[in-house]
């Protein structure tokens, strides 16, 4: 003990050896985003989408068209390729069925149309073209690479023989390309509107808000859309008649797809004002105008009761001031609900295509500015009644809007 009371046992500085350590930030590797401006990177292709870019084995212009969409990049299946050639050559072949209609009446005689040589009953026309859709769905290959090292896929024939044709142009690839793109744009938003009826009608296990016959009602229409506005139309019209349904789901599952519904539908709105009592006595729903828009042989007729007298039920709606009133706000909402039917959305559109017409006027400034031959608008400066569908393959109508924004004409 006695050395130990002189000299100590040791322990007299064990405090600076087990001083706490000061905690040290863990190492991370400095990458360019920390280094450079973002601008920087941009211009010399080094950002993170970059990147993904050339790790992903899928040409740059396609991976860039599909804009952060994954359906873009989803390789598509042989049933999916299939109805694609389905869609694309019945859209086609309508597109081309107006342009026929529509070629004596061009001014300069030219039609500009694709697919010269498109025979919508051929077999080896059909086979070309989803051959083409397969490379392009499923294999991702671009225009040109199948136009210059796929050519037997619509070129029969060969260079030796005479009889050799070419079934498809260079651009008629570039429009399958565009439609493809549509498609995929089309089967994206009908899986969507699909999974909303199926949460709506209960399949999800979410309590059921659609009737049966409301589920068939827009699985029946949405079996039959062709385009991605009737599934628009279908979407828009479950949030206009369930609009509480619908703002339950987006805020149960709030995603980029999901809209929030806000605004209350016309069934919603005529429930609380008390006009639903009135659009009842009609006698015939918007739902059965459509179907007989849809159905031309088979019409359902309006069955109001003898008795029934519109004034007398306007009366009985108070908050209107007068009956006269109350029974415009009946009429307004049936209208309301008449205008987000599918069937007469569908039938309205279709008619607009098929006889819109664009009808241009000269301003008083262009009447004082166009009058030589060789202005840019002296060619339509009074064009009349010149139908939409005849603008295809021209830029004539980019050049009536570039003088429609320089105050020169007025188009109508």
């Amino acid at each position: 003990m006695e050395l130990q009371d002189i000299f100590g046992d040791g322990e007299e500085y064990a405090f600076a050896m087990e001083a706490a350590q000061a905690p040290q930030e863990t190492y991370r590797e400095k990458t360019l985003a920390d280094v450079f401006e973002p601008a920087e990177l941009e211009a010399k292709m080094m950002t993170q989408l970059d990147d993904d870019i050339r790790t992903t084995d899928i040409p740059e212009r396609i991976q860039m068209r599909a804009a952060g969409h994954s359906e873009s990049l989803r390789a598509l299946s042989d049933d999916d390729i299939n109805e694609e050639a389905t869609w694309i050559i019945g859209k086609l072949h309508r597109w081309q069925t107006r342009m026929k209609e529509l070629r004596s009446r061009q001014e300069d005689g030219s039609d500009g149309e694709l697919f010269k040589q498109a025979e919508f009953f051929s077999e080896r026309f059909l086979a070309g073209v989803l051959e083409v859709l397969k490379h392009m769905s499923h294999d991702f290959y671009e225009v040109p690479y199948i136009y210059r090292h796929c050519r037997e896929l619509f070129v029969t024939g060969s260079d030796e023989e005479a009889n050799v044709r070419e079934w498809l142009s260079m651009d008629d690839l570039w429009s399958l390309y565009d439609h493809e793109q549509q498609y995929r744009g089309f089967l994206a938003s009908r899986r969507h509107a699909r999974n909303v009826i199926r949460r709506l009608s209960g399949d999800a296990g979410d309590s059921a808000a659609l009737s049966h016959a409301d589920t068939v009602y827009v699985s029946d229409f949405l079996a039959s859309a062709n385009c991605a506005e009737d599934i628009g139309d279908v979407v828009e019209w479950l949030q206009a008649r369930h609009g509480r349904s619908m703002r339950a789901l987006a805020q149960a599952a709030p995603t980029k797809r999901a809209q929030s519904g806000g605004a209350v539908g016309p069934w919603e709105q005529a429930e609380r004002d008390g006009t639903a009592r009135l659009v009842a006595l009609m006698g015939i729903s918007a739902r059965q105008v459509g179907e007989n828009i849809a159905t031309p042989g088979r019409h359902a007729v309006a069955d109001s009761p003898a008795d029934a007298q519109p004034l007398d039920a306007a009366r009985e709606l108070a908050g209107f001031g007068s009956a006269e009133l109350a029974l415009r706000a009946g009429v307004a909402a049936f209208a309301a609900q008449l205008a987000v039917d599918p069937h007469v959305r569908r039938h309205v559109r279709a008619y607009c295509e098929a006889h819109a017409c664009v009808v241009v006027r000269a301003t008083e400034r262009g009447l004082r500015e166009i009058t030589d031959t060789e202005h840019p608008a002296f060619a339509f400066k009074f064009l009349r009644q010149k139908p939409a569908a005849a603008f295809a393959g021209s830029a004539q109508f980019l050049a009536i809007a570039r003088a429609a924004d320089d105050g020169l004409v007025r188009v109508a």
